[in-house]
């Protein structure tokens, strides 16, 4: 089955799902999975609440589980083993190995897929395949931390953005973009994708720049641009405070969808200066640096020719469908517009001072 929901069927539908058994939240940020030869490490926000699950696809993950025989591993920061479980023969198509009761009973063979649910056996007989064993300390909660009902399955950015439209999902990151320059949309970011929230009533709780949250609500195509819509408060959850998303530096050409929700930065030399929107240009290909209606800071003026940096959220605008084009990137306050450096980042190739042009 299409179990990532991206649309098709393919052998990135392997997943392997952690459960927190524990009456408070659990942050998993450093901590790893691995198979026999490959690990991937969870980002910093990553958080399980009370009795809830966590899902990960081999598409963000990397690990090819074997078809014959393998090792799942939970790893803890320091690279000890907190979990783990090898098998002999994998479990074949659409069912899978679990635990029942769900993290304190023996390994089993013959489970259904149940993605964000308690295991439950696909056959009346199964065979376990190992003696219940007790599993080691699960990693402690937060001091603090209150306990939360039981939440969706909690999947990562990455993973999210290829599911299919409209479904419901769960996902954590970190605060990109605070609400105003583009309305009610804020942006999240974790180490896998970045994404747009959009709040459709109700006013967001107090955020800051570096704040995590977690969101449950749906996937939505807004003009080309995958987001989640979050129908009140009650959607969004606040984890704590983190270190701020350093932009990613790329290119202005590679403005577009392989960087789409992303905070990054670019620098170029301005070749349009429009009523909403700057156009950049670093050799590899035109970026638009758009300033959306209703600013509360005054947009900078630049003079066509010189070369600036910008950072912002790459984001995509297309006015009909099948919503092709329109990508962006979106500066969040004047701070994002600045006069480029004395060296370029990447070559280290001196630019000339503006005076000199």
């Amino acid at each position: 089955m299409d179990w990532d929901q991206n649309g098709a069927i393919t052998y990135e539908d392997e997943w392997i799902e952690l459960y927190n058994l524990n009456p408070q939240p659990v942050f998993l940020g450093g901590w790893a999975v691995a198979d026999a030869t490959h690990a991937f490490t969870l980002p910093l926000g990553t958080v399980i609440w009370p009795h809830g699950y966590l899902v990960l696809f081999r598409g963000q993950t990397h690990l090819a589980l074997g078809d014959d025989q393998d090792v799942v591993a939970l790893l803890r920061p320091d690279g000890s083993k907190a979990d783990s479980y090898a098998y002999t023969k994998g479990p074949g198509a659409d069912v899978s190995y679990c635990r029942i009761p769900d993290g304190i009973g023996g390994w089993t063979r013959g489970c259904r897929p149940t993605l964000g649910e308690a295991n439950r056996i696909a056959s009346p007989s199964p065979t376990p395949t190992a003696t219940p064993v007790p599993p080691e300390r699960e990693p402690e909660a937060r001091p603090g931390s209150s306990s939360r009902s039981a939440q969706p399955s909690l999947v990562m950015i990455w993973a999210a953005r290829r599911m299919v439209e409209d479904t419901q999902v769960t996902i954590s990151g970190t605060v990109t973009m605070l609400p105003g320059p583009l309305g009610k949309r804020i942006y999240i970011e974790d180490e896998t994708a970045g994404i747009g929230v959009y709040l459709r009533s109700g006013e967001y709780p107090p955020l800051a720049l570096g704040d995590v949250i977690m969101v449950t609500g749906r996937l939505n195509n807004y003009h080309g641009e995958m987001q989640v819509e979050v129908n009140s408060p009650t959607g969004i959850a606040m984890v704590g405070h983190g270190r701020m998303v350093v932009p990613l530096r790329i290119g202005t050409g590679a403005v577009g969808e392989e960087y789409e929700g992303r905070l990054v930065w670019v620098m170029g030399r301005a070749i349009a200066f429009d009523p909403d929107e700057i156009t950049v240009d670093d050799g590899s290909g035109p970026a638009r640096v758009y300033f959306p209606a209703g600013l509360t800071w005054r947009r900078p003026y630049v003079r066509v020719g010189e070369v600036i940096a910008v950072r912002g959220i790459v984001g995509q605008y297309a006015i009909k469908k099948p919503y092709v084009g329109g990508y962006r990137l979106v500066p969040r306050h004047a701070a994002d517009i600045g006069m480029a450096p004395a060296f370029l980042p990447v070559t280290g190739k001196q630019s000339r001072p503006i005076h000199e042009r």
